[in-house]
């Protein structure tokens, strides 16, 4: 939902660090992203990756504020 996904962004702004943990990440990074059909990005949490040959990538497609959208999950060292 938009609302819980705002949510989602405000804590990730306010403490990352707690956000990981709660995930599950440890000492693991992430990088959240939604695109709509058009490649347009809706959403976005974390911090993208800086060397792409150490992440593990996985994108689903959802539904979210009655469009259909991919999300996108990057976690990385």
């Amino acid at each position: 939902s938009p609302i819980k996904l705002s949510a989602f962004g405000d804590w990730n702004a306010s403490n990352y660090s707690q956000l990981k943990s709660v995930m599950g990440l440890g000492d693991q990074n992430f990088y959240l992203s939604i695109t709509d059909s058009n490649q347009t990005l809706l959403f976005q949490a974390g911090s993208s990756p800086v060397n792409a040959s150490r992440v593990s990538v996985v994108t689903t497609p959802a539904f979210y504020a009655g469009k259909t959208v991919l999300a996108t999950l990057q976690v990385y060292p």
